[in-house]
């Protein structure tokens, strides 16, 4: 089907165009913002040279889950706009192996970010002109967190980077799966708690710093675990141990010991898609979780996972299933 305005769309996206784009709530901007983002990826040098900027934090973050999703993912739709971002996307990846940026390994080399971290960013390159001196991490601190985790792993693209920094930053990769975006969140809140680690980094007390990482991974799964005390897990706990005795898939839910091992291989569970991609709570199972037509235990899971739809949980349980 071709939408009425799909001449306008099709001139928004064009990279060789200027253009000012107006449309009401609902419209399909922000797929037309995704499109315009990957065609002018899909024709530059480095994927720096391309700025895409947004008022919030939230809004550059769905912009930047949207671009890896779909570079991870290309539609298989037979809709015009799915044909268009599938197009897209080949192009993109095509110019990523020919330019050999390794988007998906590094995707903070996509500058995607707020006015206020983009403007930070230029008066840090001229402090003296800009005439502000030393600028206070107070005014941004999550945004400069993450400039500087990125800044980090985009040590990874130098010829002449230390063999032990390599190791180490490939190891943290490893652990996430090559999910750059996993490591953000985690290591950025090490940032903001680092007077607690950093004295016994510097002093070379290993046992200090690890003591340190392993009471901020405890309070981060504290806060996780009490947010889901409001819902009741019993009848869904109970169903998957039942259904563990004859489905080996599901062997992990044999017993409901609610261990981090526990919760994070049922966050995954009741979770659709993979780390690194959109997700959102199930709404039903079938033969490839372990329950199939005939699974006395099916109308259980099921009947859980509708009564929890629209219950806000799928937040806690993305996060709970990012935790180590």
């Amino acid at each position: 089907m071709t939408v009425p305005d799909q001449k306008h769309r099709e001139l928004a996206v064009d990279p060789a165009r200027s253009v000012l784009l107006q449309a009401p709530a609902g419209s399909g901007k922000t797929a037309v913002l995704l499109l315009r983002y990957l065609r002018c990826l899909a024709v530059v040098e480095q994927p720096e040279q391309v700025l895409a900027i947004s008022f919030t934090n939230k809004a550059a973050a769905e912009i930047r889950q949207r671009v890896i999703a779909a570079l991870r993912n290309p539609p298989e739709g037979e809709a015009d706009w799915e044909q268009a971002l599938k197009h897209a996307v080949h192009s993109v990846r095509a110019r990523d192996e020919q330019q050999g940026w390794r988007l998906l390994d590094h995707p903070g080399r996509m500058r995607i970010q707020t006015f206020d971290s983009f403007c930070i960013s230029l008066a840090r390159r001229r402090p003296l002109l800009a005439g502000v001196g030393a600028l206070s991490p107070a005014a941004d601190p999550a945004a400069l967190y993450r400039d500087a985790v990125l800044s980090l792993f985009s040590e990874l693209d130098k010829a002449d980077i230390d063999p032990a920094l390599e190791d180490a930053l490939g190891g943290l990769l490893a652990y996430a799966s090559n999910r750059i975006e996993q490591l953000v969140p985690l290591l950025g809140n090490l940032l903001g708690k680092r007077e607690q680690w950093m004295p016994g980094l510097l002093a070379g007390d290993m046992d200090t710093v690890a003591a340190v990482l392993a009471d901020r991974l405890e309070a981060r799964w504290a806060e996780l675990l009490d947010s889901l005390n409001r819902f009741d897990f019993s009848e869904l706990t109970e169903a998957l141990a039942m259904a563990a005795a004859e489905q080996e898939i599901l062997s992990w839910a044999a017993e409901a010991d609610f261990s981090h091992r526990y919760w994070r291989q049922l966050a995954n569970f009741l979770l659709t898609g993979s780390q690194g991609s959109k997700r959102s709570l199930r709404k039903k199972v079938d033969k490839r979780l372990g329950f199939d037509a005939k699974s006395p235990y099916k109308p259980a899971v099921q009947n859980w996972l509708q009564a929890h739809q629209e219950a806000g949980i799928e937040e806690t349980l993305q996060a709970i299933a990012g935790l180590p």
